[in-house]
């Protein structure tokens, strides 16, 4: 990615910049993202020859970052390469959508098949790992309908200026996160299954959230906020990472979980609970409902080391924290002036306190993982395999 620093242009300088900007990636020759957005996909790392899954994929950003990783350049119908072929003023060629609604189902599918291109006249380098035999798929959902068509028109838009000997076949899906469908075992698999394992090699869950960590460009963030909806989230939350979780292989999956919430109540909570349920699950605990817990197996990684390697300043998570609830008042104003009809916060140091309030118990810290959260590397971010 590149980074352009406008602020020290002049006025009618910087108009004509940002207009040139929209254009551009209104047209598809760029993509603009925010550095930090960029970071999940960064410590997926997927690599050429991997199946990946994004979950929460719209608006596709971070779906595209992860194409680029797979080795895509990827073509969105028959008429792509040839387009491709033709050069930066080529018109990108539209995603095809394909595939009958199913009964239950919010939306349908659309898929996108890599062709190949011509052989060049010298070789190129191998974009793939050296041994990996295998072709790089990656699945991008969504759970609305509407965001799956925009990123349907986003990965058309873009998709058909590139052009490489490589590809990676892209399938969109729409769906609850939470309910996607687990792989089946007893399938047909390709002949890599053994080595490889039943799932994804990799799974993004960048998950629905209260989206407070976005209070410095958007303002309305920090005036709107209330933290019943970050304690509202977190069951989704644990449910989705739950899920990426037992779609990730056994034996080397990896799991990318995170937010732009910087509230732990939706980022350290999640992993915690998930960690805890695993460990359950690694006892062979009775009364866990193997369809309601994360699966055994789960270790939490560090991915400090990757991030400054790149020039990321990373700061480690939290092991403890209170969880917030609206009182019926004595609150402040926006002047900070005590107010009697003002919600005012309520802070709750343990679960105990929070059944008063029906919250679940994983909303608080487990004591047993404190000393893991000294290490993660974004508190907002985190890294798991199996």
């Amino acid at each position: 990615g590149w980074e352009l620093e406008l602020d020290g242009l002049e006025p009618e300088l910087q108009k004509e910049a940002k207009r040139v900007l929209h254009e551009a990636a209104g047209s598809g020759l760029l993509c603009r993202q925010e550095a930090v957005s960029m970071l999940p996909a960064l410590v997926l790392a997927a690599r050429p020859g991997e199946r990946v899954l994004d979950l929460c994929a719209s608006p596709g950003s971070k779906t595209m970052q992860l194409l680029e990783a797979l080795g895509a350049p990827y073509f969105a119908n028959a008429a792509a390469p040839a387009a491709a072929a033709a050069g930066a003023d080529a018109q990108p060629a539209p995603v095809q959508k394909t595939g009958k609604r199913q009964k239950g189902a919010k939306g349908g599918m659309a898929t996108a098949h890599p062709e190949p291109a011509a052989e060049p006249d010298e070789p190129e380098d191998e974009v793939a790992e050296e041994g990996s035999g295998a072709a790089s798929l990656l699945v991008a959902n969504d759970a609305n309908p509407l965001r799956v068509e925009t990123l349907a028109e986003s990965l058309s838009r873009h998709g058909g200026r590139l052009h490489s000997p490589a590809g990676a076949a892209l399938v969109l899906s729409c769906g609850l996160a939470q309910d996607f469908p687990l792989p089946d075992p007893s399938a047909t698999s390709p002949p890599d299954a053994k080595a490889r394992g039943v799932g994804f090699d990799a799974v993004l869950a960048d998950v629905p959230c209260s989206g407070d960590g976005t209070a410095r460009k958007d303002r309305r963030a920090l005036s709107d906020w209330a933290p019943t909806v970050g304690n509202e989230l977190h069951a989704t939350q644990l449910a989705i990472l739950r899920r990426a979780l037992h779609l990730a292989r056994g034996t080397g999956g990896r799991v990318v979980y995170s937010t732009c919430s910087l509230n732990p109540v939706e980022d350290e909570a999640v992993v915690s609970a998930a960690l805890v349920e695993s460990a359950a699950a690694n006892a062979h605990d009775s009364s866990l409902d193997p369809s309601r817990c994360a699966p055994p197996g789960v270790t939490l990684e560090d991915a400090c080391a990757l991030l400054r390697a790149r020039g990321v300043t990373c700061s480690p998570g939290v092991s403890s924290w209170r969880v917030a609830v609206m009182g019926d008042g004595g609150g402040e104003d926006a002047d900070g002036e005590s107010d009697d009809e003002m919600p005012a916060l309520h802070w709750l140091d343990s679960s105990a306190e929070g059944k008063a309030h029906k919250l679940p118990n994983t909303l608080w810290p487990v004591m047993i993982y404190y000393f893991l959260f000294s290490s993660f590397f974004l508190s907002s971010s985190f890294f798991l395999s199996s």
